[in-house]
Formats: structure tokens, sequence, C-alpha cells
């Protein structure tokens, strides 16, 4: 939710932030106000649509130095989107704020944006380093209040709302921690040792009632009246301009906090919650003061915590006691789909369409003037949409879940019905997307596809565990058009040269042939090769997490003179380059792309291995490798020459694996699939030099042709089925 300046006004009063040593203890974290702080304060603030690998850095370093205090973190993340609705209007207009920096991003003004897939890389080194985690059913605020309640322990996060509530243990702004820096301690603790410990800022609300002399039952109001998520400001509008017109004690009334001292010099005058609401309610018109009472009434209990916490019982027994496979609708949800849930290996997207049929896409750094490069990936959404409403779009006709369904078929014979069959079983059922359109927010009504090509039948989620891995991992392919036939063991990538690639890379090798397929506009090869660059570059840099199963067999010399060579060429020069809208454009299709068949992954119990997003993107570093090679003059030859000398100079092993990557992706995608520009001819000018520049010219050319003759002249097995989705 949120307070409007209230974090703001809080740090200016110093005595309600006291220094405090956060050591051998407790703690609970929100989740996604770690997630936005932990990049927001220290990366490139999303310019480049994300600096991945670098972001996995800061969140392990961070639990890192949690555990050396002796910290034990419990993160907690929000759910799905409220059912009730009273929180559309503020998720439409995040969507209008997020496309509005998107924009003055790639106008060159500046502005701040979270990579869309910070998520996936915070929750990845969360269970690499086994930090315990809950995803809540909705909202998590209040249970994050009163989880730590019950154990006595502050709360670390990001949220003016925690300023409200009365935490026991206290509130911990994640701005004022220094995690960076573990201090220790000469003198000894209680139990007679040493110790370390992070310096932070403590606030309470006791401390905050008594400095502002207001009840602390009544705070909530507070929060409530200044606006939030659930109640209309202009519903009580008449009340605010009576509170704010009132004469102002001798506090500082600036403009920017006036609203807040006006209202706590109100508050500070009230005895009960029940007076309160009858003074606002007293210049509410009579035909809205019931739905304006429910609306405060609603809010106000957001902000009290309660007196038990369910997530206590989660974190140590694994279980809650909400589980009831409808999540408060009459959706039926499938248990295991609400323990990955749970867990955090299902994504909150699916609980959202599967009882909401609503989803918010994520505008990023693009081209305005293009459609959203979330247009790209649609197919793959709408056999998702498939797939989690295939029962829903049945009881729509008032049949029972699995009622009318081949389920046995479907398990037995994957794939085997026909798109008439289940236009036969099934109605319209459509989800709500709300998208960039130009730079304003388009509501559009996408239609699910039960029938994909060279498949058959989508499987409903209800029958997905009954289903072995291959048949889920065809489903995939299929959905991507990979030839299931060319991807026949380790993914088909073993007969290319590509089995030493780790696992987690073999899905997004498939997203980015998809994405070329698919791209509108479309890519070029400078997007392919800078993306295959930016993969060796992460490989290198984190080898040690990938050289088991003799896989990336590079000896230490040669990863040294990969990385120097990285560095010398390539990293020394990033901060001279700015933003091409165009990488931008393509770059943000393959990220919407790849977060939709991760979505498509988690859906079907990942068939796949999940893609390790820290190895697959930065993107600073890929938009400098764009900007290098699309300046090289020559085409496909000069580019292999320059990264054979400048990049793979005495790596060998790695260069090998380079080529083997791009000769796959290439042989997957047809010659047209990408944009090969047309060098515009220089007018001749008479005097010296003339020649050599016309040279040059044809030497360009020929250049450019040589890249969409290399395409034509692969040999590709099964050209026919090259394009299928």
């Amino acid at each position: 939710m949120g307070v409007k300046g209230l974090t703001s006004f809080i740090e200016q009063q110093h005595s309600l932030l006291l220094e405090y040593q956060l050591h051998d203890a407790r703690v609970i974290i929100d989740g996604y106000g770690c997630m936005f702080y932990l990049y927001s304060a220290h990366l490139d603030h999303g310019h480049h649509g994300g600096e991945y690998d670098a972001y996995e850095d800061k969140c392990r370093l961070f639990f890192t130095n949690l555990h050396k205090c002796n910290i034990t973190p419990y993160v907690v993340f929000d759910g799905a989107y409220d059912l009730d609705d009273k929180k559309l209007s503020t998720l439409r207009s995040r969507c209008e704020d997020r496309i509005k920096f998107a924009g003055n991003i790639a106008d060159g003004r500046s502005g701040y944006l979270l990579p869309v897939l910070c998520e996936h890389v915070l929750k990845k080194v969360m269970n690499d380093l086994s930090v315990p985690s809950v995803v809540c059913d909705f909202e998590a605020d209040h249970e994050i209040a009163a989880l730590a309640n019950a154990w006595n322990c502050p709360v670390l996060g990001r949220d003016s709302d925690f300023f409200v509530m009365d935490i026991t243990g206290g509130y911990l702004p994640l701005e004022m921690l220094d995690w960076n820096h573990v201090r220790k301690k000469s003198a000894k603790s209680k139990d007679g040792r040493p110790y370390c410990y992070l310096t932070a800022a403590k606030y309470t609300l006791t401390k905050f009632c008594k400095r502002f002399n207001v009840k602390k039952e009544l705070i909530p109001l507070l929060a409530t009246i200044t606006g939030n998520d659930y109640v209309d400001p202009v519903c009580i509008n008449q009340f605010l301009m009576k509170v704010y017109q009132r004469p102002k004690t001798g506090r500082n009334t600036a403009k920017k906090h006036g609203h807040l001292n006006s209202v706590l010099d109100w508050l500070s005058e009230q005895d009960t919650m029940e007076y309160c609401i009858e003074e606002i309610l007293r210049v509410v018109k009579m035909d809205q003061r019931r739905k304006v009472r429910a609306a405060l009434e609603t809010s106000l209990s957001m902000y009290v915590p309660a007196d038990d916490s369910k997530l206590a019982q989660y974190f140590t027994d694994d279980f809650l006691s909400s589980f009831h496979g409808y999540l408060g609708t009459n959706i039926p949800i499938p248990r295991w789909c609400l323990v990955a849930h749970r867990h955090g290996y299902m994504p909150s997207s699916v609980i959202n369409i599967m009882c909401a049929q609503r989803v918010f896409a994520l505008t990023q750094v693009e081209n305005h003037a293009m459609p959203s490069a979330n247009d790209t990936s649609r197919p793959l959404r709408q056999v998702l949409y498939g797939i989690l409403l295939h029962e829903s779009a049945k009881r729509s006709m008032g049949q029972q879940p699995g009622q009318g369904s081949s389920a046995e078929r479907s398990i037995s014979q994957p794939g085997r019905r026909s798109s008439s069959e289940i236009s036969r079983e099934t109605k319209k059922c459509t989800v709500v997307e709300y998208d960039r359109s130009g730079r304003h927010v388009k509501c559009n009504e996408i239609a699910p596809s039960y029938d994909v090509p060279n498949f058959g039948a989508v499987i409903p989620i209800l029958d997905v565990p009954r289903l072995d891995q291959l048949a889920r991992r065809n489903l995939v392919l299929a959905v991507l058009g990979i030839d299931q036939q060319r991807s026949r063991g380790q993914s088909g990538l073993d007969a290319a040269g590509c089995g030493s690639v780790p696992t987690c890379f073999h899905l997004v090798i498939f997203v980015v042939i998809y994405w070329l397929g698919h791209a509108d506009p479309k890519a070029n090869v400078c997007h392919v090769r800078a993306l295959l660059l930016c993969w060796m570059r992460c490989l290198v840099k984190q080898k040690h997490r990938h050289m088991c199963r003799d896989t990336l067999q590079w000896d230490d010399a040669e990863a040294q003179a990969l990385m120097n060579n990285f560095h010398v060429n390539v990293e020394q020069k990033m901060k001279s380059y700015a933003l091409d809208i165009e990488a931008s454009h393509g770059y943000a299709q393959m990220q919407s792309c790849l977060k939709a068949a991760m979505h498509l992954n988690a859906a079907l119990q990942h068939p796949f291995p999940e893609p390790d997003v820290a190895l697959i993107y930065n993107g600073r570093l890929v938009h400098c490798l764009y900007a290098t090679l699309k300046g090289i003059p020559g085409g496909d030859s000069q580019h292999q020459a320059w990264i054979e000398y400048h990049i793979f100079h005495r790596a060998p092993r790695a260069l090998a694996l380079y080529n083997a990557l791009n000769r796959y992706i290439m042989s997957h995608i047809a010659s047209e699939a990408l944009y090969v520009a047309v060098p515009k001819k220089r007018k001749r000018r008479g005097g010296r030099g003339r020649r050599g520049r016309s040279q040059a010219g044809r030497r360009y050319g020929d250049g450019a042709a040589h890249v969409g003759n290399q395409f034509a002249g692969l040999e590709i097995e099964d050209e026919d089925n090259d394009d299928d989705l």
C-alpha cells in the first residue's frame, strides 16, 4: 500500500530513528521491498535491461553478511492480486508510471525501472543459501507484522506501512541498514563471546505516538485518510479539507508534509476510533456513508497485526492451515500449485490468471513508437492461459472440473486431441492484459490457445502431475516451435557440439530461437552475437559453479585469458556507449519471451531445469558488445575475425563452444528471420581517395550480403518444420 510522504516525514524526525546493532536475532524481511532495494540502491537503475550477474552478487553478499552476524532472515513475499478489485486502480496507475519511466529512459532522461527477471535472481540466491522464505496468498504486510510480533523480532523492509503498524520488535528501514560492512564488537555478548553486527536505525510506533501525543490505536487512521489503496480520497475530500484548514500548532508545517501534520494535530485531540469514523462520515454524502465506512474499516484492519501468525506454523511445520484448494475463490486450484506457489516455485502471475484472469505486463526500456515488446511472447502466454483456464472454461458451461475431459487419453496419448474436440468442450474464456500501447496503458482481451501445432491439445493444469517429463518437455518445445526430432538426447545440443553448456542454458537457447523467429521488428545478427558473447563472459565469471559433470573443461589459464580479453576490449569501454533503442527493443523482446517460457515451464512442473538468469544477461555488457559489433565494417567475416582475436585469443575451448552455440541457433532459424542492413551508397566525389572510398563501400556491401548467405547456405534438416509454433 504505502503512505505518501510518510517515510521522508519520519526521516526528518531524528529522535524517532535510534541507532541499532543488529546481530544474533531473527529478522522478518519484506521480500519485494528487499528485491527493489538491493537493485535500485546499487546498480544501473535498469537502463539496459538489467545487470543480473551483478545483482546476484549483491543478493548473495547481503544474505552472507546477515549470516556472519548470526542473523536468521525469514523472507516473506506478496502473493496474488486481492480478488475484491479494490486495488485495481492502484495497479493500473503503477502500470502507467512504469510506462512513463521507461519512456523517460528511452528518451535519454533519468529514471528507474526494476528489470523484469530480478525476482528469479533473488529467489535463486535464497534457494542456494537455504534462506527460509514463503509467498503469501495475497498482500504480505499484515502477515509480516503478525509473524514479527509472534517471534518478538524486527521487520526489515522499505514500505511506509510498517511505520503505522505496532511491531513490538521494531521496524528497520532497509535504506538505513549498512549491510555492506560487517563490524566486530570488541566487548563480549551475553554468552561471553565477541560478536559481529550490522548498524541500522530502529523505529517503534510507541515512540512515534509519544512524540505526537496520539493514541496508538488511532494511528491506522493516519494512513487510511491520507491516501492508500482502499479508500478513495474523493469520497472524504470535504473532511480532508476541513482538517487541512485547521489552525496549525507550532510544529513545522512545510508544504511537503503539511497534510500529515494536520491529520496528526486532529488525531491528537481524539479519544476513540468510532468517534473518529463518525466525524469523517459526518461530511460524507448520505448515500455514500455505508460504502465509505466499509472501506475505512477494511483499510484500518490491514494496519492491525493479527494476534496469531499462520506463517509461524509454516516455518516450523511447513504447513499453512489456509490450504483449501480455492484461495478464497470458487476456482479450483490444484494443491500442488498452491504448494509450489507457497515455496516460490510457481510465479504469482499463474495464480492471478487462474483466480482473476488478469495480468499487468511489465514494460521495459523499448522503442515506444513500436508495438509492445510483450507482443512477441503473446503466443507463449496464450498457451499458458489455455493450460490454466481449461477447467474454468468448462465450468462456465456448467460442467464440473474433470467432467467431459479426456484426461486419461491426454495422459496416455498427449497431444492427440484435435482443436475441434476442445472447442466443443470449452467456450471463450479470456485473460485481460494491461500492456503498453504507445505511451499509455491499453487493456486487451487475450483468448487462450487450447491447441499447439505439432503437439495437439494442451494439457489441463489438473493433469500435469500425471504426465511424464518427456511429454511435458515436448509441449514446451512445440510451443517454442522447436523440431522435437532434432532436439532429442540432451535437448539436441550434444550432437551440435554444445553438450558442455550447463543444463540451465537449454531452455534459454530454445527461447532465443523462438525470439529470433518471431521478433517484430526483426532482430539482427549483432543482437545474437552480443548475447552469446555475454553468456561466455558470465560463464567464465562463475565457472566454479558449473565445473561439475565434465562441463566447461576450461583450465584456469584459458579462463583467465578470456576474462582479460573481455576486460581490455569490452568492459573498459562500457561507459562510453549511449543507449541504443534498437538494441534495447530487441533485448526487451527476448526477456519477455524468456519470462513467459519460464512461467510455462513452471506451470508444467519444470520439465526443463530453471534457467540461471545471472548467467544469461548483463545489459550494460550486451549493449557495449552490440555497439562494438555494429561499428565493425565488413559484415560477418570481419565480425568473426574481431571475435576470435579480441575475445577468444588463447581461449580455444571457449571459442569452440561459442561457435557451436552460434551454429545451433542459426540452423534453427530461416535466413530471412534476421534483419540485414543494406549499406547506403556514398555519393562519388572528385579528387583523391574516391576509388578507395568506393572500394570500402563495396567491401561493406559484400560483407552484409555474406551475412544473409551464411544462413541460406546452412544444411538444415526437416527445413519445412523450422518455423512451426
